[in-house]
């Protein structure tokens, strides 16, 4: 391999690893997207069918007390809101939890198969750096001078040093 393609392959390593570190950037910000709805449905079934006393904290210190209606309002998708029953309402986070868990197995095989293609690029350019380092050295070991080749510099009269040493 000449030098154009290791520098190529090394460009398309390091462009998977990049997009390695994107999808489990994006695994890992799902997943707490997942857990966060976890709890929500968890709060709803809790709360579903007894409303009375239950406060709700939105923050500050202030709680809303929940009346007898028993729904939530919740966003349908397109930031449509319906107001939807505990149950209906909880079905929906159920669902949403289920199709982001199915995206986190979704990137987690392109994760793999990214990590699978980053180790046969490093694999081959390993190689072929080594393949490229014998065929260096080997040239050198021929083209250097053996000893007897090799021109012996010598000392002035007397033993002094010249310019050449």
């Amino acid at each position: 391999m000449d030098e154009a393609e290791l520098k190529q392959i090394s460009r398309v390593i390091e462009a998977n690893r990049r997009r390695l570190e994107q999808i489990q950037d994006q695994i890992s910000r799902l997943e707490m997207v997942q857990a966060e709805h976890a709890d929500v449905e968890t709060s709803l079934l809790t709360m579903s069918g007894k409303n009375e006393g239950n406060m709700i904290p939105i923050g500050a210190g202030v709680q809303l007390p929940i009346t007898t209606n028993n729904t939530a309002v919740v966003d349908v998708g397109s930031g449509i809101f319906a107001e939807k029953s505990m149950t209906d309402t909880a079905e929906i986070i159920r669902t949403r939890i289920t199709d982001i868990g199915v995206l986190i197995t979704e990137l987690s095989s392109e994760a793999k198969g990214a990590t699978e293609k980053i180790s046969e690029l490093t694999k081959t350019l390993n190689n072929s750096l080594t393949k490229q380092h014998e065929q260096t050295q080997n040239k050198e070991s021929e083209s250097q001078p053996t000893p007897k080749d090799k021109k012996r510099r010598g000392r002035g009269f007397g033993g002094e040093l010249t310019l050449d040493d």
